[in-house]
Order: structure tokens, then C-alpha cells, then sequence
């Protein structure tokens, strides 16, 4: 576990493609909203509880 528990600092990197924050302790996701560019994203065992804003990422592979 990495204890990861705030991304916000990850919500300008729009260029990104491959993010893995599996094992965290991660809550909101909401910072994840303007990752456009986003195709795989690694969210396992984290806290989680609304994903709404994955509706968002159109280029994410499910």
C-alpha cells in the first residue's frame, strides 16, 4: 500500500495515457475529470465510492 489518499495534484496532466494508483486509500476521484487523454486507469482497492466522473474519459479502455 502506498497510502495515497488525495490526487488532486494529478487533475492538469492531460497528456497522460497510464495511470496505476491500485492498493491506496483514495476517496475522490473528481480530480481525474480533465485526463482526456487517459486510456487505462488503475483504481483497485481504494475507497472509491462514486465513479460518475469516469463517464467522462472517452478514451479510457474498460
Amino acid at each position: 500500500y502506498n497510502y495515497i489518499d488525495n490526487i488532486k495534484a494529478l487533475e492538469n496532466l492531460t497528456n497522460l495515457k497510464y495511470l496505476y494508483l491500485n492498493n491506496n486509500k483514495i476517496k475522490d476521484i473528481n480530480s481525474l475529470k480533465n485526463l482526456v487523454n487517459i486510456e487505462y486507469l488503475g483504481l483497485n482497492y481504494n475507497k472509491i465510492k462514486d465513479v460518475e466522473v469516469l463517464q467522462n474519459l472517452k478514451n479510457l479502455k474498460m
